[in-house]
């Protein structure tokens, strides 16, 4: 099966798939969740994401739309959050749309915030190896 460090060499492949009716979409998910898996692909997967939103939602069951949201905050980058929060109408009407939508913004702060504590001390200990 597909591994999530497959995808410095066949990231858009697995991305396009999603787009097809090659898989049906509860299988073909997971090729976006694995792009999320490296942050060599982060960023291709939320672009891809925030460029076919609705295209995606549409090719999965009513109550999975909403979670789209996570993969776009899954990014763990709080420089995206103001196109993110452009998504915040199309998710509202989704199931679970609201409550979702502020969860993912808030993991995506905690993301960052998690990020900027850790960092200082992952630098220091990889300065004494």
């Amino acid at each position: 099966m597909f591994r999530a460090n497959s995808y410095a060499v066949l990231g858009d492949q697995a991305r396009s798939i999603t787009l097809t009716n090659e898989f049906e979409m509860r299988d073909a998910v997971v090729l976006l969740w694995g792009g999320l898996s490296e942050s060599s692909s982060r960023d291709a997967t939320y672009r891809f994401v925030a460029k076919h939103f609705d295209e995606l939602a549409t090719r999965m069951l009513p109550r999975w739309r909403a979670g789209l949201v996570w993969v776009l905050a899954g990014v763990c980058d709080v420089s995206k959050k103001p196109e993110i929060e452009t998504f915040e109408q199309r998710i509202e009407s989704y199931e679970g749309g609201p409550r979702a939508y502020r969860e993912a913004l808030e993991s995506l702060e905690l993301c960052e915030a998690k990020k900027r504590a850790l960092t200082p001390a992952i630098e220091q200990f990889l300065k004494t190896q």
